[in-house]
């Protein structure tokens, strides 16, 4: 579970100027927003269940079912059937969660005033243009001003009760720490590049043997002269057979795994300023000098000890989170209207 209600997530991202509350347009391009913003006030919002007898609004499961989607089409290793056919479980019960978080904060005592609420309505609807355009949005979906206070005012609230009540008794241990930097080496290390030049000769892998053997003998000369004191760059010029010969050989910055393996390998163990044997690639021979390495190396623990800690913090926060959900649930009364 996340550090806050996913219904919270959800809501504050529909409602805080996201594309899934987008103004719409007229054929001119510009904004509209409607007259009447208040008649999705005036009805009862439809109930998708209940918790401890207050009601859930599907409303607020649609705009959950929309984020849950919307994440799945983005995580290609999520996105499949089942996790689809699941998903309008799983938005019902981040409503849930959400109601339950917020009648557990209210019970330990947590509140928000009136000012709060309405100053946070404020600047949601300031992120999207204007409260007459804001209005707007919801009402396309179902949702009226007095729903938007609502689900407002729970987010200040589960913010608050996180801040307050579990935040103050979760502490990170160095050692903690420094497993976590050790467990998540590759989030610390950035991608390896070099900067390198070549010298070509091409040669195909079905070229026959007597091809094969003059190319690289070739290669072979060139190599000699290069480390008799000939200058790369001026052997690149001369007798490199691709593109690269007029720029001295250079192929910029290369990503790692950009090139033939057999190129590569060399590539990215070579130290900056020396020159490679002959490497055979199935395009040729290739002479290979990086002149710089970037990346590939872990960032020392200090430069993300901050990083690591705050990780380790919002772990078990939603640990402690999903303890206290399962204490919550297991004492609720639940029911659910889910077709």
């Amino acid at each position: 579970m996340s550090l806050h209600s996913p219904l919270i997530i959800a809501l504050c991202l529909s409602l805080l100027g996201g594309s899934a509350c987008a103004p719409a347009a007229d054929p001119k391009g510009r904004e509209t927003a409607a007259a009447d913003t208040s008649s999705v006030d005036d009805r009862q919002p439809e109930v998708i269940g209940t918790v401890n007898g207050r009601p859930l609004y599907k409303s607020f499961y649609e705009q959950n079912l929309s984020f849950i989607e919307t994440r799945l089409s983005k995580d290609v290793g999520s996105a499949d059937v089942e996790r689809y056919l699941n998903a309008r479980f799983e938005a019902f019960d981040m409503l849930v969660q959400d109601e339950l978080l917020s009648e557990e904060a209210q019970r330990q005592g947590i509140g928000v005033t009136d000012e709060e609420v309405q100053a946070e309505l404020a600047r949601s609807a300031q992120a999207s243009g204007g409260e007459s355009i804001f209005l707007a949005s919801l009402k396309a979906r179902g949702m009226g001003r007095r729903q938007a206070l609502e689900g407002i005012r729970r987010k200040l609230i589960v913010d608050r009760f996180v801040k307050e009540k579990l935040q103050p008794g979760i502490t990170v241990t160095d050692d903690e720490s420094i497993a976590y930097y050790n467990a998540h080496l590759d989030r610390f290390t950035p991608e390896a590049w070099v900067k390198a030049s070549h010298i070509f000769i091409g040669c195909p892998g079905s070229a026959d043997e007597d091809r094969v053997r003059k190319a690289r003998e070739h290669a072979e000369k060139i190599l000699r002269a290069i480390r008799g004191g000939a200058s790369f760059e001026e052997m690149a010029r001369q007798h490199s057979e691709d593109g690269t010969a007029s720029m001295g050989g250079s192929l910029g910055r290369m990503k790692k795994g950009y090139a033939p393996e057999a190129f590569d390998k060399v590539a990215f163990s070579l130290p900056p300023g020396q020159v490679s044997d002959v490497v055979q690639t199935d395009k040729g021979f290739h002479i290979i000098k990086v002149t710089d390495r970037f990346g590939g190396a872990p960032r020392p623990y200090q430069e993300v000890a901050d990083v690591c800690r705050k990780n380790v913090q919002n772990q078990k926060q939603a640990t402690a989170i999903e303890e206290l959900m399962r204490r919550l649930k297991s004492q609720a009364q639940i029911v659910s209207q889910l077709p």
